[in-house]
């Protein structure tokens, strides 16, 4: 539920910071089954890198775009181009949240099925280990109510909490 522009003060420190960032926008409302968005945002990725100097980058999601990057790097190759994954307030094992989705939203929402705990999608993507190359972090809220804290812990990965709420990790 939210657009690229949900990251502009990231960004902008990001950028202040000495990184060069790039922005995907996967829309306002992202029905569409997330392994379609991993591999939309994995064709993008490589045309960025077509035009630069650089081999990997780092992905930031936020909330499904952490699962669209953990996708990326677990089950389309991602892992060769992608050097570190954050993973902010992403729903790893599910949020009971996402049947509001598909309550309003019910058979055009894709992926608000695949956010309820125990879903195919979700099932699939624990399955096999991370990708050993790829520093992977989690970054949780304490006071998160859209994706509670032991939701968001991904196994073998860096993570870290931090004592705000599930919009405010952006910021």
């Amino acid at each position: 539920l939210g657009t690229r522009g949900s990251m502009y003060l990231l960004e902008r420190r990001l950028v202040a910071d000495g990184f060069v960032v790039v922005s995907f926008n996967i829309g306002t409302i992202n029905t569409r089954d997330i392994r379609r968005s991993a591999f939309l945002i994995h064709r993008k990725i490589e045309r960025v890198l077509a035009q630069s100097p650089w081999q990997k980058i780092d992905i930031i999601g936020h909330s499904m775009g952490g699962l669209i990057g953990l996708y990326l790097v677990k089950k389309l190759g991602g892992h060769k181009r992608v050097r570190k994954l954050v993973l902010m307030g992403t729903p790893v094992f599910g949020t009971w949240l996402a049947l509001a989705g598909v309550l309003t939203l019910g058979l055009w929402s894709t992926s608000s099925w695949q956010l309820l705990p125990k879903s195919r999608f979700l099932d699939e993507l624990a399955q096999g280990p991370l990708p050993p190359d790829v520093e992977i972090h989690t970054l949780a809220a304490a006071r998160d109510w859209v994706v509670p804290l032991r939701r968001t812990r991904v196994p073998g990965a860096s993570n870290v909490t931090v004592p705000l709420g599930h919009s405010s990790l952006v910021v």
